[in-house]
């Protein structure tokens, strides 16, 4: 009786088959990324030519800067110092009023609170 080999040819050449496709794929790919890696410093350059001109684009539609004893005004349409108007006497004592009232109020609750709590 003679033992015959099993048959390992189909499968080591399905084998082959399969890595074969999955190194072309990954040959395609690697081509692929250095195409693009080639064209990257080219995409860099265009990028910052695009950026130079929109800055000399916007220096030259700033207005001029003005010389304020070495200080320089921002260039936004806001003045540097935001500062709060004062109000009038009348409303400024019509509102110590309500404030001190509403004072009044919360210091009589805070005492009223204070006694009805047991020792």
């Amino acid at each position: 009786m003679s033992f015959r080999k099993p048959n390992v040819s189909t499968k080591i050449t399905a084998e082959e088959q399969r890595l074969s496709k999955e190194h072309l794929e990954t040959q395609r790919r690697v081509e692929q990324l250095e195409k693009e890696l080639r064209s990257y410093p080219r995409k860099i350059e265009e990028m910052k030519a695009q950026n130079r001109k929109l800055v000399q684009m916007r220096v030259a539609a700033a207005p001029p800067a003005m010389s304020l004893g070495g200080a320089r005004a921002s260039r936004s349409h806001y003045p540097l110092s935001h500062k709060q108007k004062k109000l009038p006497s009348r409303e400024f004592h019509s509102a110590r009023i309500k404030f001190l009232g509403l004072c009044l109020i919360l210091a009589t609750i805070i005492f009223m609170l204070w006694r009805s709590i047991p020792s």
